[in-house]
């Protein structure tokens, strides 16, 4: 380096180690005499990143010049009065939230024991107790659809559960599952609607069954033909307390008057229930499903147009097409777990997410959260 006061380095002529160890010794020989410990150190240091860079041969040179004087600038700065610059870069600003929010992901993982096939929430307990069960509760519903029990507000509720609802709980579900869920649980819901409905209608034309009311109204002995209209059975009696025909002419018309088996009444409500208990972090989303099932069956055996066997059959064919497609709604769950927790891109939000970003709001719709 320099004559006088400076340090003189040991030419470095050995191997590498050899180089660094007798750089090393050179500068705590001068610590005592000229620099004192903490200038030895900071030379040290450089000694340091210059045998560093010369064992780098990769390393850019201006970059390697720079790395080296680092050390002797940074003791300068120590002796000089400090100030209070607050510095403010866009790199430090620019992506902030996304660190932040990468954090609170991990941090979630490493604290609970996701499984990227199945949402958060997920118990299959409600599942396999609506299967154990659905035959006792069936025989419940019966029992309080007797004839002893009927009264206006029963005709009421029945109407509201049996034609109301079944229009209503797949259209709120499927909206339920666009916002809240992952990309792909609304096209998934739907095809396994799609695919119940078709197979029970195919069931209906292949294997044509009568309702209870068709029973009630001939007897068994007579021969059932496609030329015979449908009837709105339990229905009639809402339409005589609202004062309309609605129910009565548009059963009238049903195309498929002997379609009594399979119910789709009950495999659409226990599609709902089989939905929002795999998907739903609420627990009460998962009762209310499981109640609507036992009303739904209530309702149905109440106003005379299915057989419990048809309604247990309804449940056969949920259960059947949610299994089938079952896999695909793991492939859902699992893309939207790794972009979820590691890619950190579109397909790990849903939509509830995306529109309330950057708001308190947004942890309202994540599942995760």
């Amino acid at each position: 380096m320099g004559t006088g006061a400076g340090p003189s380095f040991v030419p470095l002529s050995g191997s590498a180690d050899e180089d660094f160890e007798a750089s090393t010794a050179s500068l705590l020989s001068l610590s005592d005499n000229t620099l004192g410990n903490n200038a030895a150190r900071g030379h040290i240091s450089t000694a340091a990143s210059a045998f560093e860079i010369d064992s780098n041969p990769d390393v850019d040179e201006e970059y390697q010049l720079e790395n080296i004087s680092s050390g002797s600038r940074s003791k300068e700065q120590e002796q000089e009065p400090k100030t209070n610059i607050t510095t403010t870069t866009a790199t430090s600003s620019l992506g902030s939230t996304s660190a932040a929010r990468t954090r609170t992901r991990q941090s979630l993982l490493s604290k609970k024991k996701f499984n990227y096939n199945y949402p958060p929430g997920y118990s299959p307990v409600l599942i396999v107790l609506l299967f154990a069960l659905s035959w006792p509760i069936l025989n419940l519903d019966f029992y309080f659809a007797q004839p002893d029990f009927i009264t206006n507000s029963k005709d009421i509720l029945a109407w509201i559960f049996y034609v109301l609802c079944h229009l209503i709980a797949p259209i709120v579900t499927a909206v339920y599952l666009y916002v809240f869920q992952p990309p792909g649980a609304l096209m998934y819901f739907s095809m396994i609607l799609g695919a119940q409905n078709i197979s029970g209608v195919f069931t209906h034309l292949l294997f044509p069954n009568a309702p209870p009311w068709f029973i009630h109204l001939n007897g068994v002995d007579i021969e059932p033909t496609y030329e015979m209209p449908g009837f709105a059975a339990g229905l009639t009696r809402v339409d005589v307390a609202m004062g309309t025909h609605l129910n009565s002419k548009g059963f009238h018309k049903s195309p498929i008057v002997f379609g009594a088996f399979p119910s789709l009444h009950s495999a659409m409500a226990v599609q709902v229930f089989l939905h929002l208990n795999f998907y739903s972090k609420w627990k009460i989303a998962k009762v209310i499903g499981l109640l609507f099932v036992v009303i739904q069956w209530w309702a149905t055996i109440y106003l005379d147009h299915h057989f419990r066997l048809d309604l247990f059959a309804g449940m056969l064919y949920a259960y059947f097409y949610f299994i089938v497609f079952q896999k695909f709604l793991f492939r859902v769950q699992k893309n939207f777990f790794n972009n979820y927790f590691f890619n950190r891109n579109i397909l790990g939000t849903t939509m509830g997410m995306r529109v309330f970003k950057g708001t308190v709001l947004e942890r309202f719709f994540d599942p995760y959260s």
